[in-house]
Protein backbone atom coordinates (compact mmCIF):
# COMPACT_ATOMS: atom_id res chain seq x y z
CA UNK A 1 0.00 0.00 0.00
CA UNK A 2 1.32 3.31 -0.94
CA UNK A 3 0.01 6.90 -0.84
CA UNK A 4 -1.60 9.10 -3.52
CA UNK A 5 0.77 11.45 -3.42
CA UNK A 6 3.62 9.11 -3.12
CA UNK A 7 1.96 7.36 -6.07
CA UNK A 8 1.20 10.56 -8.18
CA UNK A 9 5.30 11.74 -7.72
CA UNK A 10 6.45 8.85 -9.00
CA UNK A 11 4.09 8.99 -12.23
CA UNK A 12 5.28 13.14 -12.67
CA UNK A 13 8.62 11.78 -12.73
CA UNK A 14 10.52 11.18 -15.65
CA UNK A 15 10.71 7.49 -14.75
CA UNK A 16 9.67 5.15 -17.69
CA UNK A 17 6.91 2.90 -15.98
CA UNK A 18 5.01 0.37 -17.02
CA UNK A 19 1.04 0.78 -16.30
CA UNK A 20 1.91 4.08 -15.16
CA UNK A 21 -0.76 5.60 -17.22
CA UNK A 22 -3.09 2.99 -15.73
CA UNK A 23 -2.09 3.96 -12.20
CA UNK A 24 -2.81 7.31 -13.16
CA UNK A 25 -6.59 6.57 -14.08
CA UNK A 26 -6.96 4.46 -10.67
CA UNK A 27 -5.31 7.27 -8.79
CA UNK A 28 -7.92 9.79 -10.04
CA UNK A 29 -11.09 6.93 -8.76
CA UNK A 30 -9.57 6.70 -5.40
CA UNK A 31 -11.49 7.19 -2.22
CA UNK A 32 -11.26 6.77 1.75
CA UNK A 33 -14.01 5.09 3.09
CA UNK A 34 -15.01 2.00 1.56
CA UNK A 35 -14.80 -0.79 4.27
CA UNK A 36 -14.98 -3.66 1.70
CA UNK A 37 -13.70 -4.77 -1.17
CA UNK A 38 -17.64 -5.11 -2.44
CA UNK A 39 -18.31 -1.21 -1.60
CA UNK A 40 -15.41 -0.48 -4.17
CA UNK A 41 -16.20 -2.61 -6.74
CA UNK A 42 -19.97 -1.46 -6.57
CA UNK A 43 -18.58 2.63 -6.49
CA UNK A 44 -17.03 1.59 -9.51
CA UNK A 45 -19.48 -0.01 -11.13
CA UNK A 46 -22.07 2.36 -10.63
CA UNK A 47 -20.22 5.60 -11.07
CA UNK A 48 -19.27 3.67 -14.71
CA UNK A 49 -23.23 3.32 -15.21
CA UNK A 50 -23.63 6.84 -14.91
CA UNK A 51 -24.55 7.52 -11.34
CA UNK A 52 -23.17 10.67 -9.43
CA UNK A 53 -20.06 9.81 -7.39
CA UNK A 54 -21.68 8.95 -3.56
CA UNK A 55 -20.48 9.36 -0.18
CA UNK A 56 -19.25 6.55 1.74
CA UNK A 57 -20.52 5.39 5.31
CA UNK A 58 -22.33 8.40 5.79
CA UNK A 59 -23.70 8.60 9.23
CA UNK A 60 -27.34 8.71 9.73
CA UNK A 61 -29.33 9.69 12.95
CA UNK A 62 -32.93 9.65 13.88
CA UNK A 63 -34.12 10.97 17.72
CA UNK A 64 -33.00 7.93 18.80
CA UNK A 65 -29.46 8.38 18.06
CA UNK A 66 -27.45 7.28 16.23
CA UNK A 67 -28.88 4.96 13.36
CA UNK A 68 -25.94 3.74 11.72
CA UNK A 69 -23.31 4.39 8.78
CA UNK A 70 -24.74 3.48 5.48
CA UNK A 71 -21.98 1.96 3.16
CA UNK A 72 -23.19 4.69 -0.09
CA UNK A 73 -25.44 7.91 0.11
CA UNK A 74 -26.47 9.87 -3.10
CA UNK A 75 -27.95 13.26 -1.28
CA UNK A 76 -28.58 14.25 -4.80
CA UNK A 77 -31.45 11.26 -5.33
CA UNK A 78 -31.80 10.94 -1.95
CA UNK A 79 -30.93 7.05 -1.89
CA UNK A 80 -28.93 4.97 0.45
CA UNK A 81 -26.91 1.79 -1.41
CA UNK A 82 -25.83 -1.30 0.82
CA UNK A 83 -23.68 -3.54 -0.73
CA UNK A 84 -24.28 -6.74 1.51
CA UNK A 85 -21.81 -9.35 1.44
CA UNK A 86 -22.44 -13.39 2.51
CA UNK A 87 -21.35 -13.41 5.52
CA UNK A 88 -23.26 -10.30 7.12
CA UNK A 89 -26.07 -11.79 8.43
CA UNK A 90 -24.91 -15.14 10.70
CA UNK A 91 -28.08 -15.43 13.24
CA UNK A 92 -31.73 -14.07 12.73
CA UNK A 93 -31.32 -11.73 15.54
CA UNK A 94 -28.49 -9.74 13.10
CA UNK A 95 -31.39 -10.28 10.32
CA UNK A 96 -34.26 -8.85 12.83
CA UNK A 97 -31.29 -6.01 13.78
CA UNK A 98 -30.62 -4.76 10.16
CA UNK A 99 -34.50 -4.65 9.46
CA UNK A 100 -34.82 -2.33 12.23
CA UNK A 101 -32.37 -0.30 10.74
CA UNK A 102 -33.26 -0.19 7.58
CA UNK A 103 -36.56 0.68 9.24
CA UNK A 104 -35.43 3.35 11.16
CA UNK A 105 -33.67 4.83 7.92
CA UNK A 106 -36.66 4.86 5.66
CA UNK A 107 -38.43 6.77 7.92
CA UNK A 108 -35.69 9.33 7.59
CA UNK A 109 -36.98 9.69 3.76
CA UNK A 110 -34.37 8.07 1.55
CA UNK A 111 -35.19 4.91 -0.15
CA UNK A 112 -32.82 1.68 0.73
CA UNK A 113 -31.48 -0.41 -2.12
CA UNK A 114 -29.58 -3.72 -1.77
CA UNK A 115 -27.41 -5.63 -4.48
CA UNK A 116 -24.70 -8.45 -3.59
CA UNK A 117 -21.63 -9.29 -5.08
CA UNK A 118 -23.10 -11.40 -8.16
CA UNK A 119 -25.34 -8.74 -8.99
CA UNK A 120 -23.24 -5.91 -9.44
CA UNK A 121 -20.86 -7.81 -11.19
CA UNK A 122 -23.37 -9.41 -13.48
CA UNK A 123 -25.55 -6.85 -14.08
CA UNK A 124 -24.58 -3.39 -12.35
CA UNK A 125 -26.96 -1.81 -15.36
CA UNK A 126 -29.89 -3.52 -13.31
CA UNK A 127 -28.91 -2.01 -10.05
CA UNK A 128 -28.22 0.94 -10.73
CA UNK A 129 -31.70 1.55 -12.44
CA UNK A 130 -33.26 0.04 -9.25
CA UNK A 131 -31.16 3.09 -7.97
CA UNK A 132 -32.90 5.72 -10.17
CA UNK A 133 -36.47 4.78 -10.00
CA UNK A 134 -35.78 4.38 -6.25
CA UNK A 135 -34.70 7.92 -6.56
CA UNK A 136 -37.98 8.90 -8.26
CA UNK A 137 -40.53 7.57 -5.06
CA UNK A 138 -37.98 8.85 -2.36
CA UNK A 139 -39.27 11.56 0.15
Amino acid sequence: IVSRDWSSDVCSSDLHLGGRDRLLVSLGRARMGAQTVLETLSRLALVEQGLPEPILQHAFHDEEGLIGYVDIWWPELNVIGEADGAIKYESKADLLKEKHREDRLRARGPAVVRWDLRSIQEAPQVVAERIRRASRWAA
